[in-house]
């Protein structure tokens, strides 16, 4: 009897030295510092962000900003200038520069991005932020920066807030207690998406047991969109260089359909889930989003090696891009990969705040089995 080769490939967890540990106010950015409720960062940064204490200003103080390349809408406060390079709507995971010009740079400035745009800031924590300081040191001394933020479609425009702790004391009224909090002192029109709705996000994963393990594997998409059951999700499929006609499913297995070019397609299910769903807060109040709708459809029974076009629709007339699916080789004398990974943390691939020591070396496996994957040495 063949006995199946194994490879095995570890993605170890990065330790820092500050893993478990309490982080002193002196650790922290400068609009954080002194803030008792912020001194762990849990390994997320977005949790030493309080909604609570962020504020915009009065709008007397709030200029209309000049219609720019993406729209209009955008204001600041006299001496802050933000703008973003996009012209009209983006794609989805496009890279954005957002520059900032002020002759009164801070370590206390700070941007983040929201999403819906126009979302209250002292309701909804936000998506993403950058200390200006960090990205660039030489922003303290020209008052000039460009920050990068690769902005994923949350089914809803995006905007851009800057933040300047420093601003309060000299062009508000409060009171020394709120000191302590940051104000909004420009915001940037709204950035939309090229069709915001449209599927996407495919994942693909088993659906049911093999009867044999060189029997017939049955797969299931699943992919999120911003259009619901009315809109009649779809996935079609055909196998790769399969003539026309060429499938064929047996009769009352499947509601599967035929159309032009060979491919099959089938309608998906269509679930939701809302804040009352998560299991507590922030999920349930400030970090909720609504991530619109989740659709699963399955594949017929697909022959072990056998390679699979798809695509996803609705009857807006959106179409997904068309994807790949290689199903897994089940020989008993296969080589088999078992890739092996601990909590890796959240990277970022943009000038957007992470938790370096810990997060980074999520993004080089994520990096590294996405390339072990398209070389074929993963199923």
């Amino acid at each position: 009897m063949a006995i199946p080769m194994l490879r095995i490939m570890l993605g170890l967890c990065a330790l820092s030295s500050v893993f478990g540990q309490n982080v002193s106010a002196e650790e922290l950015h400068p609009f954080l510092s002194g803030r008792e409720e912020h001194l762990q960062w849990e390994h997320q940064p977005l949790s030493g962000v309080n909604p609570a204490a962020l504020k915009e200003p009065d709008p007397i103080h709030q200029i209309q900003a000049p219609p720019a390349k993406n729209g209009a809408g955008g204001w600041a406060v006299q001496g802050y200038s933000l703008s973003v390079d996009t012209e009209g709507p983006i794609e989805n995971n496009a890279l954005v520069n957002i520059t900032v010009t002020t002759a009164k740079p801070n370590s206390t400035h700070w941007i983040a991005a929201y999403s819906p745009a126009g979302a209250n800031i002292s309701a909804v924590s936000p998506i993403k932020y950058a200390v200006l300081s960090e990205v660039d040191p030489k922003y303290l001394q020209t008052g000039n920066v460009s920050v990068g933020f690769r902005l994923t479609c949350m089914r809803a425009d995006y905007d851009i807030v800057l933040y300047a702790r420093d601003w309060a004391p000299v062009n508000d009224s409060w009171n020394p207690a709120h000191l302590e909090e940051a104000v909004a002192v420009a915001r940037s029109p709204a950035i939309s998406f090229r069709d915001a709705g449209t599927p996407m996000k495919a994942r693909v994963t088993p659906s049911g047991p093999q009867v044999s393990p060189s029997g017939p594997m049955t797969l299931r998409v699943q992919w999120s969109s911003g259009r619901g059951v009315e809109y009649n999700p779809r996935l079609h499929w055909k196998f790769q260089d399969a003539p026309e006609n060429a499938y064929r499913i047996e009769e009352g297995v499947r509601e599967v359909k035929q159309e032009e070019g060979g491919f099959h397609w089938v309608e998906a299910s269509t679930s939701k889930f809302t804040a009352a769903d998560m299991c507590a807060a922030p999920a349930t109040g400030q970090g909720y989003r609504d991530f619109g709708w989740i659709h699963s459809a399955d594949f017929p029974e697909l022959p072990p090696g056998s390679t699979v076009r798809y695509y996803l629709s609705d009857s807006s007339g959106a179409v997904s891009k068309t994807y790949t699916l290689l199903v897994p080789h089940q020989r008993a004398d296969a080589a088999t990969t078992v890739a092996m990974l601990g909590d890796m943390g959240r990277g970022t691939v943009d000038d957007s705040k992470s938790w370096h020591q810990y997060g980074a070396p999520a993004v080089n496996v994520s990096l590294a089995l996405a390339a072990d994957a398209h070389a074929g040495l993963l199923d």
